[in-house]
């Protein structure tokens, strides 16, 4: 059986990249909805899950990394 395939959307909490989630989610990926905004970003992927689609939330967040304020 193949595996399910995985997509990584980033600033998904809402509109275009929230949309996208959605739409993968429903054709059968595992989606990994990331934003810097945490609660945002968590609530959003909440709201995905209660639609019955298999998203997960992961905190992104460049800025930080690369040391940008």
């Amino acid at each position: 059986m193949p595996a399910q395939p995985t997509a990584i959307v980033t600033g998904a909490y809402r509109g275009l990249g929230q949309e996208t989630c959605r739409q993968l989610a429903a054709k059968g990926y595992k989606v990994l909805l990331t934003a810097r905004r945490e609660q945002k970003g968590r609530s959003a992927a909440d709201t995905l899950r209660q639609e019955g689609l298999d998203v997960i939330f992961h905190l992104l967040d460049w800025t930080r990394a690369l040391g940008i304020t």
